[in-house]
């Protein structure tokens, strides 16, 4: 079976918590050799756009550091598709 893009959706957050929820897709993505395309939004709108950037942010530097190609796509991009 050939992967080419992973789609993951990511909660904003910090340590653990997101690292948790990226484990699995980076993981994939590194496996086959994959596209990870996040998108960050909150499942609860409480969350700033500040907090958005920076599990963005948090996220690129996961997948950098993996050697993983990595695409994000905020809440604002969401109307342009994936």
């Amino acid at each position: 079976m050939t992967l080419t893009t992973i789609l993951c959706q990511v909660e904003p957050g910090e340590g653990a918590m997101l690292d948790a929820s990226v484990a699995t897709p980076l993981a994939l993505a590194e496996a086959f050799g994959a596209q990870l395309t996040a998108l960050v939004s909150p499942v609860e709108t409480e969350q700033t756009v500040a907090a958005e950037e920076h599990a963005a942010a948090l996220l690129r530097a996961a997948a950098l550091r993996r050697g993983v190609s990595c695409g994000i796509r905020a809440r604002s991009s969401f109307a342009y598709g994936v």
